[in-house]
């Protein structure tokens, strides 16, 4: 009985560290209707794709996809409501164009 009590808790600690291996989550999806807001959200993805790759995307649209089992970081690439498109630039800051 110890033993299969013991082999329990170990698959139960197999099983959460397993569960814990990407613990990036996906920010809230601002409404879409401040600037602001839709700069702060793509920024909060180039932010952890910077940690967990430990350089810049090369552009939004990477934020997209999953590489190497990690994403995607953002839901999708959002335009700013005045007709301003964002981008990201050296220093890894969302800018409006």
């Amino acid at each position: 009985m110890k033993k299969l009590s013991l082999t329990f808790i170990l698959v139960l600690v197999l099983a959460f560290t397993a569960g814990c291996g990407n613990s990036i989550s996906l920010p809230p999806l601002p409404s879409g209707d401040d600037c602001h807001a839709n700069s702060a959200y793509m920024q909060t993805g180039v932010d952890n794709y910077l940690k967990e790759f430990g350089k810049l995307p090369a552009n939004l649209n990477v934020l997209l996809e999953k590489t190497d089992g990690k994403g995607p970081f953002i839901e999708k690439v959002l335009q700013c409501p005045e007709g301003r498109t964002y981008y990201i630039d050296e220093e890894g800051i969302v800018k409006e164009q």
